[in-house]
This record gives C-alpha cells, structure tokens and sequence, in this order.
C-alpha cells in the first residue's frame, strides 16, 4: 500500500484525504507513515530532478507535492 498510497499524501490536500481513505479501506498507522515518507522522498527527487533537468513545470509540481505531503 505505501507506493500506491504516496498519491494519498502528495497530492490529494488535506480536506479530500478522508474520503480517499475511506473508499481505500482500512489501513495501519505504520503503512500510513510509510507512504508518507515515500510521497515526500519522491517529490524531493521529482524537486531535484526539475531544477537539474531546467524542468520548471516537473519542479513547480513536484515542490506543490512536496507542500501537501507535509502538511
């Protein structure tokens, strides 16, 4: 669940996270934290990957991903 789970977190805002969890079904706190910490690694290197590659749009995204996965 961590890797499909990651989207949970860097991409939907807080408000519509309920409801994705609710349709997903019932989930551990220590999956939950794993797929956290997966949606923000991955947005750090999308995040690096975009400023190296002059990827302004990957890099835009990626740091908005960033954002929600840390709030």
């Amino acid at each position: 669940p961590a890797i499909d789970l990651s989207l949970l977190w860097s991409f939907f805002p807080p408000a519509g996270r309920a409801a994705f969890l609710e349709a997903y079904g019932e989930l551990r706190d220590d999956q939950l934290v794993r797929a956290r910490l997966l949606a923000v690694n991955l947005c750090v290197i999308l995040a690096a990957y975009g400023h190296h590659e002059g990827m302004a749009g990957v890099k835009r995204e990626a740091l908005v991903g960033l954002e929600r996965a840390l709030a």
